[in-house]
């Protein structure tokens, strides 16, 4: 099964590329079904947690849907063969670190 128009799109906005650059990605030709199901699920998760915003912490629980993006953002980019890029990266002002203080350049 190979991903449709709308899975390219959203692999491209979730690892920050263009559809065009996922498109021509190789290692998208040669996903196993295993992969690609991986992939897909990650597409399915990333989709319905784009824009919730919702952390909480306390009474046993640590919901933190900025974490479960990074970790598909990571993921996805390496079993794409992506180069790394900082998930906090800001294209404009440098990348923002998880420490509380941005780094210019």
């Amino acid at each position: 099964m190979a991903l449709n128009a709308a899975q390219k799109a959203m692999v491209a906005r979730l690892t920050r590329e263009t559809v065009p650059t996922i498109e021509a990605l190789p290692r998208l030709l040669v996903l196993t079904p295993e992969e690609e199901s991986l992939l897909s699920d990650d597409i399915d998760t990333w989709e319905g947690i784009q824009n919730s915003h919702v952390i909480y912490k306390g009474d046993g629980v640590d919901f933190n849907n900025k974490r479960k993006r990074i970790e598909i953002f990571y993921r996805v980019r390496t079993m794409l063969g992506l180069p790394f890029i900082p998930y906090d990266f800001d294209v404009v002002g440098g990348y923002s670190m998880n420490v509380g203080h941005t780094v210019r350049w």
